[in-house]
Order: structure tokens, then C-alpha cells, then sequence
């Protein structure tokens, strides 16, 4: 059989291949070779017993014992840190094991008793984290590191693996020996490792010893319920705590554990506590809910750690719908009150029946609750729906909750694939038309949203109002126009040319409604949208092109307008563009347009040469921070996390600043150059001829989310979608710059570069990560 470089794979003689070290997890995790976690294994060596593996994101170099109950090790490299911190751990460092650091090694030989690691990303292509101008992107040489065993003049052997010298190992105070031994014990000859942990965990004398001998004990299938009940009453809270995470992994559950882990609930230690409380939620059974519930009510609501853990433990516990029934209907006042906030995790009849229950028995108050209003109307049972709706028909809907407690109504009725009654549609209707004509900010967004979500067709003449370059509130104009678009009234094309054919209107506002209106399949349109071609900028034209290029008619009416010159080619070097012709073209559409783009630098090459110019003005400039922040609220924020700002629709920035400055313009000019796979776009083409491009964040019921360009989520029905598919670009638009004068791109440069610190609970906001 031969090895091949995955996770890491073993290929047999009869081909077929399988698992031979690692997890799937991505981290750097020494251990056997089935608990072990690699990175991204990239290349391998062997010297005839052990393969060297370049464990590439982790920076590191990997050795892996091929024979029986082998262990994988760390050569090079940072390794078993917190929560994925060593792929955080590179650099450039010639010194010992652990100490040296390597940046992204993607290939490794053995050679006369050395090894020799290909180091990419120090001094070579692709090195982002140094300006573009440095002298180690001369883009010409690498480096290979030479990796020989040495020996210090104090270099002390380590005592040999006895049981013994392991079990002593228990107690040291380095977590990384205190795992190796805990392994080593677990394939070690029973006898004597059983009979040295049962020692140590009944009369060792550090807690540290006495807690991984528990696992060890437990990894053999050894552990006695003598040994459980010493732990049990052991004073040091820790053991208590991997007693408790021992019973947790069990594979059988009895009564004992159960009594014995219910028991804990009341440990004076708060991580024992927390570790019983997720130990009820694995093994959930109706007897702890009781417990549980009266945990949460003596439990200091500052340690939300732990009471968010009780309130996971009881909604598992309440899962069966005998259970929920039965202890929903003889929980005490107060209870069933903390008991409103759980239902809410269970999508069952049942829970809607209780809350609809505490509502019309005048205990829970319904108005300004539209989480609650949302799960009633989208689980109820049928019978009780007509309850449902006379109970909204019956509340007093003012501007300030009326409106959101209706949308609540509207969406669990969305969710459930049906429609609200037409009186509650009406209702709703005055309210958010008075929104609309609010001199308040905060109630005309509102208004807008709710017309959009809502589609009120007669909202349309004062969206309209709000749409205009004179409008009183100049920033509700891109909602005004975006709920034009959800609505789809008849006069939807007059009113997005209007913003096309004026100059005076954001470049992005004109290219976003210059794609919409090119997306629909609507023939009389298109001819218009034909004869405008000619005189369209570029920034129109591409959004023409975009829209053109969502269907197969729409594709050929673009290649048409581009061999008469009616176009120009350069619009078929937008990745959006190339990527939705790929997806929805002919075999004969991507020659043709292959022919039409022979001649034309690509679109890499301008990229590359623009990223250049732009860096060697940045380094020259005086870019302002503090504006770039502002530049970020407005442009970025509203898909991507930064410091705990923005929305998380798009991957978290945290460190970002560490990619550096030729790698940030790469991103925001050619987002579409590395994408990862959970943020590429998705195509969603509506019954009524609706094109939506944007990244789908999640599906509730019926009603499917989408991000689009600007920011804004879409919620469409299932039964609305005609067709939806992924592209191959991002989901991030390739022309947010086009937006900017030179001076703001380069202050949001400058916010963005500041941004040094990474997220510590995070292994995939690396500098290297994809956008």
C-alpha cells in the first residue's frame, strides 16, 4: 500500500483508500493517530517507519509512527496550543522543535538521516505579509530548510517509557508531557498501566495525576463504579470536573450516572456544575428537567456560560413531545414562565400550543414579542389557527410595536407556507403607510422594511418619494429602492432607469438597478435595454452585462451587443459576468466568448498591474484611520464583522491587517480570486422572473434568506424559487472600490491595516484565509 497526503490517507493494495491518521478537525493536535489532528497535510516523506508529513496551514511538520499503536508528533512547529492557536503560529525562525517556525511548507523530503522542508511563504511568491516593494518578493527565490537532529552539550536523555515514569508523568505541570503520557497509558500493556492508574487515582497525591488517570481508566474500558464513587468524593474540583466529563462520553447511560451526575448540579465548584449540566444535555431524560430548572433559578445570572448551558440541557430534555406535554401541563407558575424562553428551541406543536395557551389565559403578553407571535402561527396545530388569527385581530396595533408584532404574523405564516387572513394584511398596511410618511428616520426605515417583506403594492408612490435625489431622508434611499425591487410593481423599469439615466446618482446605485432590470426575462425590456447599450458607461454596461448574463436568451442578446461593438469586451472580463456565463450558457456561448476575449489582457493581469499602482500610492499617501472606520460602517459592515461591529454574513475581519497591504487590495479588487466554498454566491430566479444574486445565509420553514450586493437579507418563499444554484464567484461584488474617490479607499486601507489583533476562539479568521 502507498500513503497519500489528506487526512492522511492510506492507500491499499486493492486501491481502495482510507483514514490512517487524524480527525478531520483542522488543528495541530498530537496524540494516536485517531485522536490526532492535522491541518492541511500537503506533501510526505518516510524514512521506512515514520512519515514526515508538511502539515502546510499549520505551518508545522508532522511525524507520524506508521507501526501498531503509533503516535503522531510535531517535528517542527507549534502544536496542541488552545482552540486551534497554532495555526496562528508561523514565522520565520531558524531554532529547536517547537521554538523553530515555519510559514505554509508545502513539500518535505528525507534525505541521508535529514530532512528538507520547502517553505513557501518565506521569501517567496505569495508572501503577503511584507508590501509588494520589499526585496523578499523578488519573486525569484525560496528557501529550503535542512532539519538535522543535534545534540546541546546538556542534553539529558529522557527516561525510558516505563509504566511507571508515565504514571509519574500524570503529575507534571506540562499539559503537553501530561497528554503524551495519558496516550502512552491508553496503549500500554494492560496489567500493569490498570494497575498503576487505579493506584494513583485512589491515593495519588496531585489532582492532575488522579484526573487523567480517570481517562485512562475510562479509554480502557476499565473504569469500576469503586472508582467513579472515589472520584466522585474527591476534594479537588478538577477531578470532579473530568469525572463528570467521563460520565459525559459514556456510551451506556444508567440510573447511577444519572442520579450521580444530577447529584453534581449542586457541586460547590461552578465548572463541575456546567460539566453535569452538558453531561443532562448528551443524555437527556425528563428527570432532570426538574434539577435543571432549579439550577437556573439560584444560579447568578452574570455566569451566563452556565445558565445558557441549562437552558440547552432543558430544551434537550423536553425533545419528546410525551414530555413536553406532560411536564408543560404540571410545572409550577414560575416555571412554566422560565419555561416561555425554551419552547422556543423546540419546533413541535406542542411547545405552540403551551405559548398560545399562556397568551390567551392572559399569562404572557403577545404585543412586542415576535419571536413568540412567529413560532405560534408556524407550529400551531391546524384546529387552533383560527384562534390564532382572531387573537392578532384583537391586539392594538400602534406604529411602534404594531407593525413589528404583524410582520411576526406574516412571517410565521411564510414559514408555514400559508398566507395571513386579508384584514390583518390591510391592518398592516395603514400602519406602515404612516411609517412612510413619518419625519422620523427610524420609523420610515421601518416602514420600508415592512413594505418590502410585507410586498404592499399601494406603498409603491411613497417608496417612490423616498426613492428620489430630493427626498427629505437621503438615507433611506437605497431601502426605498431595494423594496421597490421586492414589491416588482408594474412601474418598476421607469422608476430604475430614472436612477440609471441620472449622473448624478451613486455609481453603485446605477449599476445594481441596471442589473436588475437586465435580469428579467422580460423580451420588450430587453430590446430597450438593447438600444441603451451603446451609450451605457462602463460601470452601467457591466451591470447590464450581468443581468443579460443570468439565462441562456439573455446571454446571447450580450455577445450579440458585444461582436457589433455595441458593448465593450472588457465587460466579459468581469468575473461575475464570466462565472454566470459558464453557469447558465452553452458550450458554444463560452467559445464564442473565448474568441471575442482572445486578444484582451486578463483579467489577472489588470488586477496585478492595478494592485501595484495602488500600493505604491498608499505608501506615499496620508490616509486617515479614523475616516476609514466611517468608510467601513457604511461599505463593509453590513456583511462583515470587525471588533464586534457589522453583521456576520461574511467571514469575521479581526486581523485582518496582518495580511498587509498588497494582499487587502488583491482582496477588494478580485474577491472571486480565492473563494470559500460557504461564501460563494447563489443564482435564485423567482416564478415571477425575479433575479437575485447574493449568499444564502440559512432556510427557516418555507422561506429561504439571501444577502444581496448591497447588504440587505431577502427572504423569499420556497414556493416562489423557481431555480437556484451556486456560482464559482464570491459573493463579495468585484467593484465595492468603484464606489470610493482614491482618498477613501486609502483611508479604509489604513482601518483595515490597523486591525492586528486575531480573534482568539476563532481557527478561521487566519491572514491567509479566504474572504
Amino acid at each position: 500500500g502507498g500513503f497519500v497526503a489528506g487526512a492522511d490517507k492510506q492507500l491499499s493494495d486493492n486501491l481502495r483508500i482510507g483514514v490512517f491518521a487524524g480527525t478531520g478537525r483542522e488543528d495541530i493536535t498530537d496524540g494516536p493517530l485517531d485522536k490526532c489532528a492535522l491541518a492541511q497535510p500537503s506533501a510526505l516523506a518516510t524514512d521506512g517507519t515514520h512519515l514526515f508529513v508538511a502539515d502546510s496551514e499549520g505551518s508545522s511538520i508532522r511525524k507520524i509512527d506508521t507501526r501498531p499503536n503509533g503516535l503522531a508528533t510535531t517535528v517542527v512547529g507549534a502544536h496542541d496550543l488552545f482552540r486551534g492557536r497554532a495555526l496562528f503560529e508561523f514565522g520565520d525562525i531558524d531554532a529547536v522543535g517547537d521554538k523553530a517556525r515555519l510559514q505554509h511548507p508545502l513539500g518535505v523530503a528525507f534525505h541521508n538521516g535529514s530532512l528538507y522542508v520547502a517553505d513557501m511563504y518565506n521569501a517567496v511568491i505569495g508572501h503577503y505579509e511584507v508590501p509588494l516593494t520589499h526585496p523578499k518578493r523578488d519573486r525569484q527565490h525560496g528557501r529550503i530548510w535542512r532539519i538535522t537532529y543535534g545534540q546541546d552539550a546538556d542534553f539529558r536523555h529522557a527516561p525510558p517509557h516505563t509504566v511507571d515514569n508515565q504514571v509519574d508523568n500524570l503529575a507534571s505541570p506540562n499539559l503537553v508531557l501530561r497528554s503524551q503520557a495519558t496516550h502512552r497509558l491508553v496503549t500500554g500493556p494492560d496489567e500493569p498501566v490498570l494497575a498503576a492508574c487505579r493506584k494513583a487515582l485512589h491515593a495519588g497525591a496531585i489532582d492532575t495525576q488522579r484526573a487523567h488517570s480517570l481517562w485512562v481508566l475510562y479509554r480502557k474500558s476499565a473504569l469500576t463504579m469503586k472508582d467513579i464513587q472515589t472520584a466522585a468524593g474527591d476534594p479537588s474540583p478538577l477531578v470532579r470536573t473530568h469525572l463528570v466529563k467521563v460520565l459525559h462520553e459514556s456510551a451506556t447511560w444508567t440510573d447511577a450516572k444519572q442520579l450521580l451526575v444530577s447529584n453534581f448540579l449542586a457541586d460547590s465548584d461552578a465548572f463541575v456544575r456546567r460539566a453535569a449540566v452538558e453531561a443532562l444535555a448528551k443524555h437527556a431524560l425528563s428527570e432532570s428537567i426538574l434539577p435543571l430548572l432549579q439550577l437556573w433559578e439560584r444560579t447568578d445570572s452574570r455566569d451566563t456560560c452556565l445558565v445558557h448551558a441549562t437552558k440547552i440541557a432543558i430544551r434537550n430534555a423536553l425533545a419528546k413531545p410525551a414530555a413536553l406535554r406532560t411536564y408543560l401541563a404540571n410545572a409550577s407558575a414560575s416555571h412554566q414562565a422560565m419555561l416561555e424562553t425554551i419552547v422556543l428551541g423546540l419546533p413541535k406543536e406542542e411547545s405552540a400550543a403551551f405559548l398560545l395557551n399562556r397568551v390567551t389565559s392572559g399569562k404572557l403578553e403577545l404585543l412586542g414579542k415576535p419571536n413568540v407571535v412567529t413560532h405560534v402561527v408556524r407550529y400551531i396545530g391546524n384546529d387552533s389557527l383560527p384562534i390564532v388569527w382572531a387573537l392578532a385581530e384583537s391586539l392594538t396595533l400602534d406604529e411602534e410595536d404594531g407593525a413589528r408584532t404583524f410582520l411576526a404574523f406574516q412571517e410565521g405564516a411564510a414559514q408555514r407556507g400559508i398566507n395571513v387572513p386579508l384584514a390583518l394584511l390591510d391592518r398592516a398596511t395603514v400602519i406602515v403607510l404612516n411609517q412612510l410618511a413619518s419625519s422620523d428616520i427610524e420609523q420610515v426605515n421601518a416602514g420600508i422594511g415592512f413594505a418590502s417583506k410585507l410586498k404592499l403594492t399601494k406603498a409603491v408612490p411613497e417608496l417612490r418619494r423616498l426613492s428620489q435625489l430630493n427626498t427629505p431622508h437621503p438615507t433611506a434611499r437605497l431601502g426605498a429602492v431595494l423594496a421597490i425591487e421586492a414589491i416588482n410593481p408594474p412601474e418598476l423599469p421607469a422608476i430604475f432607469f430614472r436612477i440609471i439615466d441620472d449622473p448624478r446618482e451613486l455609481p453603485i446605485a446605477r449599476q445594481y438597478t441596471s442589473e436588475k432590470l437586465a435580469a428579467r426575462p422580460d423580451l420588450k425590456l430587453r430590446k430597450e435595454i438593447t438600444a441603451r447599450l451603446s451609450r451605457a458607461s462602463q460601470l452601467v454596461a457591466i451591470g447590464y452585462a450581468r443581468g443579460l448574463a443570468t439565462d441562456n436568451p439573455g446571454i446571447t442578446i450580450l455577445l450579440n451587443a458585444v461582436s457589433s461593438g455595441r458593448i465593450s469586451r472588457r465587460v466579459l472580463l468581469d468575473p461575475k459576468v464570466n462565472g454566470l456565463i459558464d453557469a447558465n450558457g452553452s458550450a458554444a456561448d463560452a467559445e464564442r466568448c473565448a474568441v471575442l476575449l482572445a486578444d484582451l489582457p486578463s483579467f489577472g493581469q489588470v488586477i496585478e498591474q492595478r494592485v501595484i499602482a495602488l500600493a505604491a500610492k498608499y505608501l506615499s499617501a496620508k490616509p486617515d484611520a479614523t475616516q476609514g472606520k466611517l468608510t467601513f460602517r457604511k461599505l463593509c459592515a453590513s456583511c462583515h464583522r470587525l471588533a464586534n461591529e457589522g453583521e456576520q454574513v461574511g467571514p469575521e475581519l479581526d486581523g485582518v491587517g496582518l495580511r498587509g497591504i498588497g494582499r487587502l487590495l488583491e482582496d477588494i479588487l478580485d474577491p472571486n480570486r480565492a473563494i470559500d466554498a460557504a461564501y460563494r454566491a447563489t443564482l435564485i430566479q423567482t416564478v415571477g422572473g425575479q433575479v437575485i444574486n447574493g449568499l444564502v445565509t440559512g432556510r427557516a420553514g418555507q422561506v429561504v434568506t439571501i444577502v444581496d450586493a448591497t447588504g440587505q437579507p431577502r427572504r423569499i418563499p420556497v414556493a416562489e424559487i423557481e431555480e437556484q444554484k451556486k456560482l464559482s464567484v464570491s459573493a463579495m461584488p468585484a467593484n465595492i472600490v468603484e464606489s470610493l474617490k482614491e482618498p477613501q479607499l486609502f483611508d479604509l486601507l489604513a482601518f483595515l491595516l490597523s486591525q492586528q489583533q486575531e480573534r482568539l476562539n476563532s481557527s478561521e479568521n487566519s491572514p491567509r484565509s479566504n474572504r
